[in-house]
């Protein structure tokens, strides 16, 4: 296969593989790399997406930093600490020697920001050894996904920095949002940086809210659903939960060089229930009186604290259920119900006509009110068993196979479970697919001077030609990958990341096994 094809994934994985054994006072300096070994037995890919599937635009220049208590251990692909991405795809590394556990967690949070977008917080617990994948999901200010709407609103401070009389801002019903939300500031009132400055002048305020009826919206919840970094009302540790909402909001106030963090009094936020949202404590759906907690999420540490309980109220004008509840301080706001977990929940047992891999895009519904609990691709080859990682206790679930292979693309249902709960039980899903055509590939490069073999390794992605979005193809390890995602004769663009670096290339597959030397000349890092 002496190709561009070969050239691309050689010349840049070659050097993924090498620059370990030839770089100088890289961090992870005195690790005893070969050039046909993995550096890390623990690689994550992932993909950055529009929030909006109407939207076919990568978010661009990201600006992507590692925090939390795992931060320490995780690294650019490259084995540096210089995040980065070119269309919406980066990998990261574990350090090698850590290994990660149920008892020895290794936790950390993804921050990205990039202009034009809300930012987006992605915590990450890493429990078992192996390569894992992720996607994130970005929602445009000018252009959000459905049940997600932004307001934006300019306040002019006096010079004592005083509100000079009561100000009430609310997100509008639009793009298909049901419920509103509102915030009430007091006159008086006056707003301060994280220095205790009063802020003067001119202000922007920009507000975004989330329902909880639209799965997109769902999808680019800022802060997840999972909940591993969080505190009490006093601040002290919690165990892991598991969130269920009944909405979002962020408020971002700043002056152009000053960004409020707190006020000198108290704000009202007022925001609607869907009335269809189901109470995990009652079973039953939501009503007068019933308690959710709030949350706020701090967005530099990605940490949960649990601040208050808002009570469910009826508005007399609208007649529609909200609650009303007050803030001192700004970050992302959320209202959720939450679940205890157990660490690993439930297995489920694939029985397919398939003894090959073939991954399909699941859907896991909570049973009571059929909405979306997780999503994901899985492997429905025969025998497959997976598992739920930190489960809600007590909730009943089932689960929908597609025959696509995201969310955006799920293609048709081919098929189902029953009604099982998501820990201390057990389901079996009977999965007849289309026999899948098995692409191989094997591939290495021979030094001309000195007969070196190189196999390069790292996650490459792929994409039908035409497409927006790149998909994983998968992780290659020392020059091989098998994969079911190719159809034969159609034409696929590859893409790897690498030190900053974009690599495409364009390629028809017309056979089901490659396996190919390349010849590299002696200028080839690691051919000296």
């Amino acid at each position: 296969m002496k190709n561009k094809y070969l050239h691309f994934l050689m010349l840049s994985t070659i050097v993924v593989s090498l620059l370990f054994t030839n770089a100088c006072k890289n961090p992870t300096e005195g690790l005893v790399i070969t050039v046909n070994s993995d550096f890390s037995e623990n690689n994550y890919g992932f993909r950055v997406l529009n929030a909006n599937s109407a939207l076919e635009e990568i978010p661009q220049n990201l600006t992507i930093k590692i925090v939390g208590p795992g931060a320490d251990y995780i690294y650019s692909s490259d084995g540096t600490k210089n995040f980065g991405s070119e269309i919406g795809i980066f990998s990261l590394i574990l350090k090698p020697g850590i290994t990660p556990s149920q008892t020895n967690p290794i936790k950390f949070t993804v921050m990205i920001e990039s202009n034009g977008y809300l930012k987006s917080i992605t915590p990450i617990e890493i429990v078992d050894v192996g390569n894992q994948s992720f996607d994130i999901y970005m929602v445009k200010k000018s252009a959000p996904p459905i049940g997600v709407a932004f307001k934006d609103e300019t306040i002019s401070l006096p010079s004592n920095g005083e509100i000079a009389e009561n100000t009430t801002i609310e997100i509008p019903l639009n793009n298909g949002k049901q419920e509103t939300a509102i915030i009430n500031i007091p006159k008086g009132t006056k707003m301060l940086d994280e220095n205790g400055n009063v802020i003067t002048g001119s202000v922007s305020v920009s507000l975004a809210h989330f329902d909880n009826r639209s799965q997109e919206s769902l999808n680019s919840f800022p802060g997840g659903f999972t909940a591993t970094n969080l505190v009490d009302e006093n601040g002290k540790p919690m165990e892991p939960v598991v969130f269920e909402t009944a909405g979002f909001i962020s408020i971002d106030i700043n002056n152009g060089s000053q960004t409020v963090k707190s006020f000198s009094n108290p704000i009202a936020i007022s925001m609607g229930i869907n009335e269809n949202t189901i109470n995990p404590e009652t079973e039953l759906a939501v009503k007068e009186g019933d308690s959710i907690p709030t949350w706020s999420l701090d967005t530099k540490t990605g940490q949960w604290k649990k601040e208050a309980v808002a009570v469910v109220v009826k508005n007399t004008t609208t007649n529609k259920l909200e609650t009303v509840f007050n803030i001192n301080h700004l970050s992302y706001w959320n209202l959720d119900f939450y679940y205890n977990s157990c660490q690993y929940g439930s297995t489920v047992k694939i029985n397919s006509n398939t003894n090959s891999d073939a991954y399909r895009y699941i859907e896991v519904l909570n049973s009571s009110n059929n909405t979306l609990f997780r999503s994901g691709v899985l492997n429905v080859k025969n025998g497959s068993n997976f598992y739920f990682y930190r489960a809600p206790i007590g909730v009943n679930v089932k689960i929908k196979i597609y025959s696509g292979n995201d969310y955006y693309n799920k293609g048709n249902l081919i098929a189902q479970s029953g009604i099982f709960k998501l820990c201390g039980s057990a389901a079996t899903i009977n999965v007849t697919v289309p026999v899948p055509t098995i692409v191989n590939i094997d591939i290495s490069g021979k030094c001309l001077v000195g007969g070196r073999i190189l196999r390069p390794t790292l996650y490459v992605y792929f994409k039908e030609k035409g497409k927006t979005y790149y998909d994983y193809l998968g992780y290659m390890s020392n020059g091989k990958i098998t994969t079911d995602r190719f159809v034969l004769g159609k034409t696929y663009m590859f893409a790897a990341f690498y030190s900053g670096k974009l690599y495409e290339y364009e390629r028809a597959i017309t056979k089901n096994n490659y396996t190919e030397v390349m010849s590299l000349p002696s200028g080839t890092p690691g051919c000296k």
